[in-house]
C-alpha cells in the first residue's frame, strides 16, 4: 500500500502527518552517471587483487557493490533520483526487463569461478546501459579507463569482457 494511503492505527492526539508528496521528476545528471561509471570500473578492476589473494569473501562484497551500481544506473534511467525511499522497495523502481536481467544473474558463491562469472554478467548488463546514459546526459565515456580495466582483467584473470 502506498504510504500516502496508510492511516495511523494509534495516535496520541498529535496532528496527523500529511501524506507524502509525489516524488519530483528526476533527470539523470552527467556528473552522477560519470561517478557511477568510474566507480564501477574501479571496483571491477580490483578483482585480480582479491582473486590473487584468495579473498573470495571480500570479492562477494565487491560483486554486491557492482550490483548496487547496476541498480543505481537502472533507476537513473527510469527517472528515479538518488533518494529512493526504503531499501526494500527496489522492484517498484525497475522495469520488468531490468528485473529479469538481474534475476537471471548466475548463482554467486565464494569461489573463483562463480565470482568471475558474476563479474562478467554484471559487465554485460552495466556497459550498454552506462554508455546509453553517458550519451543521453553528455557524460564522457572514460574510454582509456575502460580499455585499461579490460586489458588488466584479461591479463590477470583471463577475463575477456
Amino acid at each position: 500500500m502506498p504510504l500516502g494511503e496508510m492511516k495511523p492505527l494509534f495516535n496520541r492526539g498529535t496532528p496527523e502527518k500529511p501524506a507524502p508528496s509525489a516524488p519530483q521528476p528526476h533527470t539523470p545528471k552527467a556528473a552522477r552517471i560519470e561517478q557511477i561509471v568510474r566507480e564501477f570500473l574501479r571496483v571491477l578492476g580490483l578483482a585480480p587483487l582479491a582473486m590473487g589473494r584468495g579473498e573470495y569473501l571480500a570479492s562477494l562484497d565487491g560483486v554486491g557493490l557492482l550490483r548496487r551500481m547496476v541498480i543505481d544506473l537502472m533507476q537513473e534511467k527510469n527517472g528515479i533520483g538518488p533518494v529512493r525511499g526504503s531499501a526494500l522497495h527496489v522492484n517498484v523502481h525497475l522495469t520488468p526487463e531490468q528485473r529479469r536481467a538481474l534475476e537471471a544473474l548466475p548463482p554467486l558463491s565464494a569461489n573463483r569461478e562463480s565470482l568471475l562469472a558474476m563479474n562478467t554478467a554484471m559487465w554485460r548488463i552495466f556497459r550498454p546501459l552506462a554508455q546509453e546514459l553517458c550519451a543521453q546526459t553528455g557524460a564522457p565515456w572514460p574510454s582509456a579507463f575502460d580499455d585499461a580495466t579490460r586489458r588488466h582483467l584479461a591479463r590477470e584473470l583471463g577475463l575477456e569482457i
